[in-house]
């Protein structure tokens, strides 16, 4: 329990810069096959991140299910990744965000399971990468930059 809530708190100063990173981007682009898998949300994982992020306040979507405005202005949205470092004993992942420069904007926490079921030891490892959205709240913050006007029609 302690180390519980020490890693909380050490985990909450460093999301607060995170927290205004987070906030320039309006959309959060979740696909429906990650990268580190072979199949279309292998193992529930592509749900489980979708499901957790809109938990935690956030407006995430299928990059099958692009809106206009995003599709006019990828820098509207940040694509979500899992990054899959497991090993033969232990499945160990994180969730990343990429601006549309492909640079890194956020990383979560490591999470990990020792369970020897891949789709339980995956929803294991993304819920406790995923604890560290808990702790920051999305609120997003329109600029000149980041917003489309809609063409004018004649």
């Amino acid at each position: 329990m302690k180390k519980t809530l020490v890693m909380f708190l050490f985990m909450g100063l460093f999301a607060l810069p995170a927290l205004a990173q987070l906030d320039n981007y309006k959309y959060f682009v979740v696909p429906k096959r990650f990268e580190a898998f072979m199949d279309i949300n292998q193992h529930q994982s592509s749900t489980l991140v979708k499901f957790l992020l809109t938990k935690y306040g956030f407006d995430p979507l299928y990059d099958d299910a692009i809106p206009e405005e995003l599709f006019l202005n990828k820098c509207l949205g940040l694509t979500t990744q899992l990054e899959d470092n497991s090993t033969y004993l232990q499945t160990v992942v994180a969730i990343v965000f990429y601006d549309c420069r492909g640079q890194e904007v956020f990383r979560t926490q490591e999470g990990r399971s020792k369970n020897k079921v891949f789709k339980e030891a995956y929803a294991e490892a993304i819920q406790e990468a995923m604890q560290t959205m808990a702790l920051l709240t999305h609120n997003y913050q329109g600029s000149e930059k980041t917003t489309v006007e809609e063409p004018v029609v004649a």
